[in-house]
């Protein structure tokens, strides 16, 4: 109960008083009605049911509150969930550590203050696993099974990403019933998995059958003809000029990708890179001599979500999140390798030396906590994006003639969301999609009308010097997610 009352602390500071980021205000904007909602997911990567959500959480204010009230709910009960599972596989101890290490998690606190709501997908993640052991170990209790379908359903409708853990969970089920069959052979009674598998085929299949054609085409887009035209064009923007313009904020699948997921898990920096690893490894050799099939669909996990990005047109457009699973199965393997080290350091002792040790460690864990301390601080108190305040900057500094230029993806929805209706009814806002409207927009600028330029993250090679040589730096805030910067025509300054 300590560690949840913890972890609703840190999920909660600032849940409704930071503004919302660019891109939980474009899934504002897309969910403005149902029918738009629908129309965008049926031709994008995304299923509905997150429009759906954030369309009648957004009517109530404050919207930032209630469009992360998800995320919150189901991210504090994903550490309880995480403590069963933990505890039903591993043991009490283990159950304890692995809810701990989650409610300090940096990177689940997050995702449960993100509208995005990827931390409702850990907690069906984490249901799905508890359920999935549940059929192993009784094929027999007939509501297991579509249970199991449903809570897969919910999350497919919720992300595609479900995908990796559930085919994960599929090749593991089918391969631990062949080596239980290969080793009992005919002791070994098939039937009841047999027939669990169809009812949960059956009942996932016709919950995700009204949502067959947008997935079927999201397939072809990716993996099919498409994608292999579209391949020389994608290359052709990420090396060209407009590349922040056309994609958005690329990022490429490389080892950087890799080393920013080991510092997701635990720490960033070189000493939680080193850290990370040698839990991993100890902690899957340790999870390897008890639960097997954990190991397998962990394993599987990673390398299904590391393919499907690494061979299909994800790879150009690739970040952390889209492998948030891999914390769940981290957080239980660092805490099988750190209750396994302290036990095994404790029985060499005994008497007063053992509760010496034992004493030490504590310590040792405290000072560890307090290490992590700052960095949680931060990932809880920044804001992600603040365009609450950059857009009352504007408003208090932009005259009534004055056109206020948008830049990187997702700026202009930004500035038209917050600058209501003191920017919108009284300015012009241009939407620059390339550098060269830049240019055009700022010499268009005439008279006693200034050109404001805002935008956030990275710049485009030969946009900074354009700005840079038009325009003076106004304000930057910092943030999780990148650095607004707003910028104003140095010449026609009064």
């Amino acid at each position: 109960m300590a560690i949840l009352m913890l972890a609703a602390a840190l999920r909660l500071w600032g849940l409704g008083s930071k503004s919302l980021w660019v891109d939980e205000i474009l899934a504002v904007e897309r969910s403005h009605t149902l029918r738009h909602a629908l129309a965008f997911c049926s031709l994008n990567h995304e299923p509905p049911l997150r429009y759906y959500l954030v369309h009648y959480l957004a009517r109530f204010n404050p919207p930032e509150l209630f469009v992360r009230l998800p995320s919150f709910v189901f991210g504090v009960a994903t550490i309880a969930l995480l403590w069963w599972l933990a505890r039903t596989l591993f043991g009490a101890r283990v159950g304890i550590v692995a809810a701990f290490l989650l409610a300090l998690s940096y990177w689940h606190v997050v995702q449960c203050q993100d509208a995005r709501m990827y931390a409702v997908m850990m907690f069906f993640w984490t249901l799905s696993l508890i359920l999935f052991f549940r059929v192993l170990e009784t094929p027999t209790q007939p509501l297991w099974w579509p249970a199991l379908a449903i809570v897969h359903a919910v999350n497919f409708y919720l992300s595609y990403l479900t995908a990796f853990v559930l085919v994960a969970e599929v090749l593991t089920f089918i391969g631990w019933l062949a080596v239980r069959k290969w080793r009992e052979r005919a002791a070994f009674a098939l039937k009841p998995y047999a027939t669990g598998a169809l009812i949960f085929a059956g009942f996932f299949g016709l919950a995700v059958s009204f949502w067959f054609n947008p997935v079927m085409a999201l397939i072809e887009r990716y993996t099919g003809a498409r994608t292999a035209a579209a391949e020389p064009l994608v290359r052709a923007v990420l090396r060209g000029r407009e590349v922040v313009e056309v994609v958005g904020w690329p990022a490429e699948f490389d080892a950087g990708f890799l080393l920013g997921i080991l510092d997701k898990l635990l720490a960033p920096g070189i000493v939680g890179r080193v850290i990370a690893l040698v839990g991993l490894s100890a902690g899957l050799s340790l999870c390897w001599r008890r639960n097997r099939p954990f190991v397998w669909i962990a394993v599987l996990s990673f390398f299904l979500s590391i393919a499907t990005i690494l061979f299909t047109e994800m790879k150009h457009f690739v970040t952390p999140r889209y492998v948030f699973h891999l914390l769940l199965f981290a957080t239980i393997t660092f805490a099988v390798a750190i209750v396994a080290a302290a036990e095994a350091i404790l029985a060499r002792f005994s008497g007063a030396a053992k509760r010496a040790i034992a004493a030490f460690l504590a310590l040792v864990a405290v000072a560890a906590v307090v290490l992590h301390c700052p960095l949680l601080y931060l990932h809880v108190r920044c804001e992600r994006q603040d365009w609450r305040t950059a857009c009352r900057l504007l408003a208090e500094n932009v005259k009534l003639n004055d056109v206020i230029l948008t830049g990187l993806w997702g700026t202009y929805g930004a500035v038209l969301h917050y600058g209501q209706p003191a920017l919108t009814e009284q300015h012009r806002i241009v939407n620059c999609l390339s550098t060269d409207q830049t240019a055009e927009e700022i010499e268009r600028t005439t008279g006693s009308a200034t050109a404001w330029y805002v935008t956030w993250g990275h710049f485009p090679n030969d946009l900074r010097p354009l700005i840079e040589s038009k325009m003076e730096p106004v304000v930057q805030l910092p943030g999780l997610e990148g650095t607004i910067e707003i910028f104003r025509d140095k010449e026609r300054q009064r």
